[in-house]
């Protein structure tokens, strides 16, 4: 979550969605500002996620349900800022795959905003994703979910 309820950094994470029906090789791309990169033959399935947690063993004790949770990026001097963010995601030749600024603030929904509920993607036409009038609060606890067609550009994105 870029900003939880309880205020622990420790439930930041991201979640990528492959909505293909083919399974997509996502070695050795990034995810800023989290300074992630995924390692060497990490496959992300058709119709699956994974979760890049900033404390894995926090996280998954929170919410059992979670699987796929990988992780642990250094929270100290990578994470999601509690009042916005440049989200960028590269592919392992740095071309990019997705990117979004969003903001703790109106027009963004405020129930993201330290409430508990994640930032999730309304409309999944890349050409929208990055206007705050698309995106809505969650009804549950996450934090990103980035959601695309890997044959086409990528078509949403959830910030919590």
């Amino acid at each position: 979550m870029y900003n939880s309820r309880s205020y622990d950094d420790y439930f930041e994470y991201i979640e990528l969605y492959n909505e293909s029906p083919t399974a997509v090789d996502i070695s050795g791309w990034s995810i800023s500002p989290i300074g992630w990169v995924f390692p060497a033959n990490t496959q992300l399935a058709s119709q699956s996620y994974i979760v890049v947690s900033c404390n894995k063993y926090r996280l998954t004790q929170a919410f059992p349900t979670l699987t796929s949770v990988i992780g642990n990026y250094n929270q100290t001097t990578n994470s999601l800022s509690g009042s916005g963010n440049n989200i960028i995601i590269l592919d392992k030749q740095n071309a990019l795959v997705f990117s979004l600024a969003y903001t703790s603030s109106y027009p963004w929904p405020e129930l993201a905003d330290g409430f508990g509920s994640s930032l999730e993607l309304a409309c999944y036409n890349p050409q929208l994703a990055t206007l705050p009038q698309y995106w809505r609060a969650s009804v549950y606890q996450k934090i990103l979910i980035l959601m695309w067609n890997m044959q086409d550009p990528p078509v949403g994105l959830v910030i919590g």
